[in-house]
């Protein structure tokens, strides 16, 4: 737990006892009128540092209270505190409750209120003119825990001093060493402040200072200071969406989805080496949450890879536990008898695949899927004898069905294989014998062609290909000369097959 521990200018829990009045503990009255005590509870929000001991109660027209801290002439000035409004019934204008002052008159950073229909506004000003007021248009609710940051910068030259507000900030944002966007900004208009040395708590008059619940006050000189997570609470259910291979197939790609209101620091990529999971890299919070593993050796295409993935919590600097594993797709090929090739994969581990989709690119013309298989399936096989001079490649995938997004809009959706490549001079079946003793005639060809043997052959099978493997004409082949029609094909290039029981031939056919 962060508490007054922390590097902090000052802290104030309100571990007093009920009913003791704030000149019991170093606060300072200022004006005259009503008192401020100590209630009894405290005011908690949600993944922010415990609270402890009790909490103040105000309202309306009465004294002023101050604490002071050591003094700030230059930088900036945090301060943090959680406050709920009981009742606004009464107001009628506008006012502020809190802020940071130079002297006992002399105030900084001021924070506003106003009601607004069921509830109420809160606005901000960089010194305490209602004039300069800047103010958020959502309105919050009674009764409601609301986390404030608030700050002052002290900056060289005059009315030019800078004052900032942070209603509820993202628990993402705790204990991070740099502010998150601010929820309002405002330059000064008017006399900078010289030196910040105290906070304070104002009950300016009935009409405009509502029932207000305080705790918690921190004052520091960085955002990590006064914005505080529970400390040693690490986050545990980070989980890897995906495990890929780069459309370059040369590197692994690891995908996470990041935790909104979480405060993380980093997360933590693993690997698995000689059945041990190694630590490899740190991702900031700040980055987009894409992993290319860049090592040397690490190669998808010579086989499949683990990975799992931690977090480091922002506060404490505790890691989790590791997350569940994730398995990279490996996709390996071999030929197919008597043409084209066989394709082994291992099962994808990660998130639940219900098919594998198979995806074929032909003498570089782009990927087509070719087919679909169930999961748990792992061979498929291609039997199209391709062209001699044909560029072959394969990859497989597997869609997850919840998808991820990495962040900044980068969604992915699914994990590829790495891409396996054959020439097709290599995937033209050998023909058994002498050709089958075949002859094609004429070739080039424009209306028919003759095929010829010189051997009887029992069920063979003349089958006419495309480019793409498409098949165009089939027919059976006749004894001694065969007449193809081939007037209906478009000029170009086709593969003819002859299939027997006899042995396979393949011949390359022009169409002019």
């Amino acid at each position: 737990m962060l508490t007054g521990n922390a590097q902090v200018l000052l802290y104030e829990g309100f571990d007093y006892a009920v009913g003791d009045s704030l000149p019991m503990h170093g606060w300072t009255g200022i004006n005259n009128g009503d008192q401020v005590f100590v209630t009894n509870g405290s005011l908690s929000y949600t993944g922010f540092a415990p609270s402890v001991g009790n909490k103040i109660s105000f309202d309306g027209f009465g004294r002023d209270f101050q604490k002071t801290f050591s003094s700030q002439a230059a930088g900036t000035v945090y301060i943090s505190f959680i406050f709920q409004v009981t009742d606004a019934s009464l107001l009628d204008t506008v006012s502020y409750f809190t802020g940071v002052g130079a002297t006992s008159a002399t105030f900084g950073s001021t924070v506003w209120i106003r009601k607004s229909g069921t509830g109420f506004k809160l606005g901000l000003n960089a010194r305490s003119t209602v004039a300069y007021n800047s103010w958020n248009n959502t309105v919050y609710d009674f009764n409601t825990p609301i986390l404030l940051v608030v700050s002052y910068q002290i900056v060289s030259g005059t009315t030019n001093d800078i004052a900032k507000m942070w209603i509820n900030p993202s628990a993402s944002s705790y204990c991070a060493a740099t502010e998150p966007t601010p929820t309002i900004t405002i330059t000064n208009g008017g006399t900078d402040l010289t030196a910040i040395d105290r906070i304070f708590v104002r009950q300016a008059a009935t009409n405009s200072t509502p029932f207000v619940d305080m705790d918690e006050i921190r004052v520091g000189l960085t955002w990590a200071d006064v914005v505080v997570g529970v400390a040693g609470n690490v986050f545990q259910n980070e989980e890897i969406c995906l495990v890929t291979v780069d459309t370059a197939s040369t590197k692994n790609l690891i995908i996470w989805e990041k935790p909104i209101d979480i405060a993380i620091a980093s997360f933590k990529i693993y690997r698995e080496i000689a059945s041990v999971y190694t630590y490899i890299a740190s991702i900031p919070y700040s980055a987009m949450s894409v992993f290319t593993d860049t090592t040397i050796g690490v190669n998808p295409n010579t086989t499949a890879y683990k990975y799992k993935i931690s977090v480091v919590d922002a506060c404490s600097g505790n890691e989790s536990d590791l997350s569940s594993e994730h398995r990279t797709i490996h996709v390996a090929i071999s030929p197919a008898s008597p043409c084209g090739y066989n394709l082994h994969w291992n099962d994808y581990v990660g998130f639940p695949v219900t098919q594998y989709l198979i995806y074929r690119d032909s003498s570089n013309t782009g990927w087509l899927k070719k087919d679909s298989v169930s999961f748990g399936n792992v061979d498929w096989t291609d039997f199209i004898c391709y062209l001699p001079n044909d560029t072959i490649a394969y990859l497989v995938e597997a869609v997850n069905p919840a998808g991820c997004n990495s962040a900044k809009a980068v969604s992915h959706n699914s994990t590829r294989s790495n891409v396996q490549r054959n020439y097709g001079v290599l995937n033209v079946a050998q023909p058994s014998g002498n050709d089958l003793n075949l002859k094609i005639s004429p070739n080039p060809a424009n209306t028919k062609i003759y095929i010829e043997s010189e051997n009887d052959f029992k069920d063979a099978l003349i089958t006419v290909y495309d480019i793409h493997s498409q098949i165009l004409l089939q027919i059976p082949l006749q004894k001694k000369i065969t007449v193809l029609d081939i007037s209906k094909l478009a000029k170009g290039v086709y593969i003819v097959k002859v299939v027997s029981e006899k042995g396979i031939a393949v011949k390359k056919l022009i169409k002019e």
